[in-house]
């Protein structure tokens, strides 16, 4: 198995962990839950 890593880069309440939810796992949220790191 291939692992990658990926780093994303952006303000806050854009929308990352979603953009890589959606590609990771096929789910897409729109609401909003904080991510703490």
């Amino acid at each position: 198995m291939i692992q990658k890593k990926i780093c994303m880069l952006g303000g806050f309440a854009v929308g990352k962990t979603s953009l890589v939810r959606q590609f990771v796992e096929s789910i897409y949220s729109d609401k909003y839950h904080t991510t703490v790191g």
